[in-house]
């Protein structure tokens, strides 16, 4: 996936209203949503390249910590840990070991997955 122009490129216009990438790396960008989360601050998420050629996009853990500082039960298996799954798979986003919310994207599907990432991103603020 070309980081400098996924951007321009999506054809959604939800994308061009509501998506800044920002290069950071020649496999990683950060992606800047018009979305907040409960502190009015942007959603963000990470966008990277794997070597094998295929691309996911992660918000690095941020959801699932901010919850913790709630005082949210979020061990495994916990009711606040059980929630964050429910909200995932129904958004099509994985739950990771390392408590990332992840979902794989390409060029083709950037603009979906971003949208059902945010969707799922607001789902998961909302349980604080």
């Amino acid at each position: 996936m070309n980081l400098y122009t996924i951007q321009s490129k999506a054809a959604s216009e939800w994308v061009k209203e509501n998506v800044k990438v920002y290069v950071l790396y020649d496999h990683t960008a950060r992606v800047e949503f018009k979305a907040e989360d409960r502190h009015g601050d942007a959603m963000e998420a990470y966008l990277v390249n794997r070597k094998d050629g295929t691309s996911y996009m992660t918000d690095d853990g941020l959801m699932v910590q901010d919850l913790e500082g709630t005082g949210l039960d979020m061990a495994e298996s916990g009711a606040g840990w059980q929630a964050v799954q429910a909200a995932a798979a129904k958004h099509g986003v994985q739950l990771t070991e390392d408590r990332e919310l992840l979902i794989e994207c390409s060029e083709g599907d950037f603009a979906e997955k971003a949208e059902a990432l945010v969707a799922c991103m607001t789902e998961v603020c909302a349980l604080a």
